[in-house]
């Protein structure tokens, strides 16, 4: 099953870097992939430190039904999709109206 890194940096507008946690959370709870084998869709937690975080997500193109994960911070709340090798950063993933 292919993933990917997923990176960014939340700084506020008088320039603070922000901390707290950072939560991707699947659509799906189980992924069939193209060989029939289903897999549970692991949530990934973590901290934003100094602003900043790093995970490897599942992409969310290679399997039978459409799915994506929703993004819980500080600062909002969003959903995406992983659909290319990384490492992708978050602000290209988000809405534009976001970006």
């Amino acid at each position: 099953m292919k993933s990917a890194k997923v990176l960014g940096r939340f700084i506020d507008d008088s320039g603070t870097l922000l901390e707290g946690p950072i939560s991707f959370i699947p659509s799906r709870m189980w992924i069939t992939q193209d060989d029939g084998v289903t897999v549970a869709a692991l949530a990934h937690e973590t901290q934003l430190v100094r602003g900043a975080f790093n995970v490897e997500l599942t992409r969310t193109d290679q399997h039978e039904l459409p799915w994506h994960y929703t993004v819980i911070c500080p600062v909002g709340k969003w959903t995406i999709r992983v659909e290319d090798d990384g490492p992708l950063f978050l602000k290209d993933l988000l809405p534009s109206r976001f970006a």
